[in-house]
């Protein structure tokens, strides 16, 4: 068969998502003409549509060495480097791309998602409102716009009228509703979108979730039912009627809809825990357990699996084989952050009834992954070293990180209240404030008013996405709080607040030095040892106030007050603190 039929034959089956198939033919293509960097281009788009980001990264950079001056090569990339979270070698990719392109209007589109990814509102819109000059009815770039503004309900609703045959800013109004749980505004404005865009499976599932969220289950069961129809293998649809079904106890049907979204995604975790809670709640605990070991089984190389197995593993109590199953799923993929917290967690559970066991596995773990940082940091606390300073960064910022979207939730779990105490304690606040450590913005709920100005610096950047949608701080910084300290030049009337950050140093003296003269106040868990500070096998620190009342003294605080508090609860035992305000 000739070179241009198959091609022909292969971008026909590209286009009707046989991606395997046409990787076959492109590959076979290659082997008689290896530098041609459309099939090589065309095999990146397949590994990214797979989610082989590093391999599509690769096929397109060996592209661009054939073709260095091609767009589309670089925008491509761009995606790539985005999904793998290297933000700067997207951004590159983007530049470059309007580099060959000018007008390439959907860089400009990912250059203010990036833009936005850190924060920089006023960047993004720039780009945003670049992609627009080229394409006055970009829609979706308006709907970015729209949703940077001030009021992003009213600009939204413009462009309805604006648009009004586009479901795009619809849909978009209703998930903003959505995100401020007020759901009848959410729902009319999708029904607005649907009948715009009837067979919209998106759109048919966001009604779905909008009903199911209210407990209209019905409802929620026929627009889930509509998207099966349309996608028969859309997992989401299948799992949500399947958790329906799990909470009217209909768990025969519940488990066939399970066993079905598991053929459509065998390592879909979520489905997995939700079809073994289905299986605990009709007390077929047993059964659970296997459908995690067979989901090992059928699946041997796929780290969510082991990991979640290992979730599940560790919350019923056995730690030792749930350390296996994470490590399991760390040589897999040592590079998800998430894995290796998971291990450091069920270290310090396991700590407590076996401290030298759990530190040599540390130990261990050490070995063998010298530098990941969650290792460094365990291995540490488990043996106690008094050398420790502080934690890393890199520790610091992958932990939050990954525990953003559920940070909130687990605080109440453990009946954390820090921020309504120092509310107790500090009352009203005037003035430029600067929350270090700030996390979703607790701190300045409770304290916001309009006479006083919020600064919020957090080392990471899923925390200050839920910071920024609250819209308490007029900056927020992406930072080390050492490094902004270092590096700010503060406002003349400006003071301090740290609420459960301090436990992540050990010596405070670099902080308090940075913080002085302005006020401050700060927590820290209370330490009953002789030595300033001790690293505990929880990953924490805990201080002797006696020793940071010295400490602040000699730097120059003169007025100092302390104040017992209780952090929070640990293993139900209360986790007793002090908080300290200095001026």
């Amino acid at each position: 068969m000739s070179y241009d039929l198959l091609f022909s034959q292969a971008l026909q089956l590209h286009q009707a998502g046989r991606l395997d198939e046409a990787e076959q033919i492109y590959r076979q293509i290659l082997e008689t003409a290896p530098q041609n960097p459309d099939v090589i281009n065309l095999l990146g788009l397949i590994a990214q549509s797979k989610g082989l980001h590093e391999e599509a990264a690769a096929l397109f950079t060996q592209a661009l060495k054939i073709t260095p001056d091609f767009a589309p090569y670089y925008f491509n990339l761009g995606l790539s480097f985005l999904n793998l979270k290297q933000l700067h070698q997207a951004e590159d990719m983007f530049l470059q791309a309007l580099q060959y392109k000018p007008d390439f209007k959907e860089a400009l589109f990912e250059l203010g998602h990036l833009a936005q990814l850190r924060h920089d509102f006023s960047r993004a819109s720039q780009y945003f409102t670049q992609a627009v000059a080229i394409d006055t009815d970009y829609v979706e770039a308006k709907v970015e716009l729209a949703q940077l503004s001030s009021d992003a309900i009213a600009e939204l609703t413009k462009l309805c009228s604006a648009y009004s045959s586009f479901p795009q800013p619809f849909f978009a109004l209703s998930r903003l509703y959505r995100q401020r749980n007020e759901y009848k505004p959410a729902v009319d404005y999708a029904t607005q979108a649907l009948t715009l865009s009837p067979d919209n499976p998106e759109i048919l599932l966001l009604l779905g979730d909008l009903y199911h969220s209210q407990g209209q289950n019905d409802t929620a069961q026929s627009y889930y039912t509509q998207v099966m129809q349309l996608q028969p293998s859309n997992v989401d649809a299948i799992k949500n009627m399947a958790d329906i079904l799990t909470l009217n106890k209909q768990f025969s049907a519940a488990e066939t809809l399970y066993k079905q979204a598991l053929d459509y995604a065998p390592v879909r975790a979520d489905i997995l825990i939700n079809y073994a809670d289905m299986l605990y709640r009709d007390h077929r605990t047993q059964e659970a357990v296997e459908i995690y070991h067979k989901a090992v089984i059928l699946s041997p190389s796929s780290p969510e699996i082991s990991n979640n197995l290992g979730i599940i593993t560790r919350d019923l109590g056995d730690y030792e084989e749930a350390l296996g199953l994470f490590f399991n799923a760390l040589h897999l993929a040592p590079q998800q952050t998430a894995i290796s917290a998971n291990i450091a967690e069920t270290l310090s559970l396991f700590s407590v009834s076996a401290p030298d066991k759990a530190a040599q596995i540390a130990a261990n773990w050490l070995k063998s992954y010298p530098d990941n940082s969650f290792a460094q940091h365990m291995s540490s606390a488990l043996d106690h070293k008094a050398d420790t300073q502080t934690q890393s960064s890199a520790y610091s910022r992958d932990l939050f990180n990954i525990f953003a979207p559920e940070y909130e939730a687990k605080l109440q779990k453990i009946a954390y209240n820090l921020p309504q105490q120092l509310k107790i304690i500090l009352g009203e606040l005037s003035g430029n404030i600067v929350d270090l450590g700030c996390g979703t913005g607790l701190v300045a709920e409770q304290f916001k008013s309009p006479h006083n100005n919020f600064i919020g610096v957090d080392i990471s950047a899923e925390m200050l996405k839920l910071a920024a949608a609250k819209h308490l701080y007029s900056q927020l910084f992406e930072q080390d709080i050492l490094h902004f300290l270092s590096t700010y030049s503060l406002p003349s009337m400006v003071q301090f607040i740290a609420a459960d950050v301090f436990c992540y140093f050990g010596d405070l003296s670099p902080l308090l030095g940075l913080t002085f003269p302005h006020p401050i106040c700060f927590s820290v868990e209370k330490s009953q040892a002789n030595t300033p500070f001790e690293l505990t096998t929880t990953g924490r620190f805990k201080h002797n106030p006696d020793a940071i009342n010295t400490l602040l003294r000699k730097i120059g605080y003169s007025t100092i007050n302390q104040y017992s508090v209780t952090l929070r609860q640990e293993a139900g035992q209360n986790v007793e603190g002090v908080v300290f305000t200095a001026a």
